[in-house]
């Protein structure tokens, strides 16, 4: 019984000492810290400049513009001693327009070719001295700023370690100017004279229709443009007018960029606009339609602004007519008994406003 007695009693304490738990506890402090190496170097520019001219690939095609700016500046240094920068890179872009949109058929880049040599770090050479220089020396202290000041300062100002700052990329502009395309909505305004009066039969005229503008630029320093192209509407017989009209414009406009990127674009125009009238049942509004005098051709005067974001293109213009839609002269006598003839125009004079949505490319 001692022997079960003692067994179990050792069992109990054997049991006791492994649910034992030993628990410590640390403090922990953050320090923030950074290791710095800055390495400096010449750079060897080579006088000479060279040319280089590619046609990009499909895959270089995808990257979009900068894309095919990099692949040629690259192919251009590879061909040229596989230099490490091109200094003051200037581009020729040729590019090819469809429906779809634009694309870069060939690019042609210039420049410098230059290597960096005599690899350093700031601090091994004397220029980096403050004192030897004559530059006050700044107190660094441990977690500010002053450190990075203190060795941007240095960058800017060492005579053999000299940060070169490559100019921006020159692209010239591209001549072949800008499309578009667009969906219209005109309403046509007339007013009708009978009899050298002006009558209350004045009316709108709803012509739904489509158009094509292509503009181009006029010279390499204004944003001036000169835009013509061919608009198409037709608005179905109402109110006794059934019109088709085949508009074609001559407009100067000036594109104005807002903001830094230069999305979205206010393009203010003015200019001629010339209509021919295949469809022009005008007659019906004088005298019930006896008298013919329809103008197949009209002459007007367009003002109105394009707002571009990106592709995407709002107008609103209107036109004013200096021809009529219709005129026809009568003859008349003041009296039965006076030869004296006195000429009364019939005529339907005309304005439209032109609202449109549409895609430039």
């Amino acid at each position: 019984m001692k022997s079960k007695a003692i067994i179990i009693a050792g069992s109990v304490l054997l049991a006791m000492s492994s649910c034992s738990v030993v628990q410590q506890t640390a403090t922990t402090l953050k320090s923030d810290a950074s290791v710095r190496n800055f390495t400096v170097a010449d750079l060897d520019v080579s006088p000479e400049r060279i040319h280089y001219t590619m046609e990009p690939t499909k895959a270089e095609q995808r990257g979009g513009l900068s894309n095919i700016k990099r692949a040629a500046e690259n192919k251009a240094l590879k061909e040229n001693g596989n230099s490490d920068v091109l200094v003051d890179p200037e581009f020729i872009i040729e590019q090819k327009r469809n429906f779809f949109g634009t694309k870069v058929s060939k690019i042609t880049v210039s420049g410098h070719p230059a290597k960096y040599k005599n690899y350093r770090s700031l601090e091994d050479t004397v220029w980096s001295n403050p004192a030897f220089r004559g530059i006050p020396s700044i107190v660094v202290k441990k977690g500010s700023n002053r450190e990075e000041d203190r060795i941007m300062k240095m960058l800017a100002t060492s005579a053999p370690g000299k940060i070169y700052e490559e100019p921006a990329p020159r692209e010239r502009r591209n001549p072949s100017g800008y499309n578009r395309i667009m969906l219209t909505y005109s309403p046509v305004y007339s007013t009708v004279t009978e009899n050298g009066v002006k009558a209350n039969k004045s009316n709108t005229h709803n012509a739904p229709g489509i158009s094509y503008i292509h503009g181009f630029q006029l010279g390499h320093s204004l944003p001036l443009y000169l835009e013509t192209g061919a608009g198409w509407s037709y608005g179905p017989k109402s109110n006794h007018l059934e019109l088709m009209r085949i508009s074609i414009p001559l407009l100067a406009t000036y594109r104005f960029a807002i903001g830094q990127s230069g999305n979205f674009k206010i393009s203010p125009y003015t200019g001629f606009n010339f209509a021919l009238n295949p469809i022009n049942d005008s007659k019906r509004m004088i005298d019930n339609g006896k008298s013919s005098g329809e103008n197949f051709f009209q002459l007007g005067w367009q003002l109105g602004a394009n707002f571009t974001y990106k592709r995407f293109n709002i107008q609103i213009g209107y036109t004013f007519d200096f021809m009529p839609l219709y005129k026809k002269s009568t003859n008349d006598y003041t009296s039965f008994y006076d030869e004296d003839e006195v000429s009364r125009d019939n005529k339907v004079t005309t304005g439209a406003l032109t609202i449109g949505l549409g895609w430039e490319f």
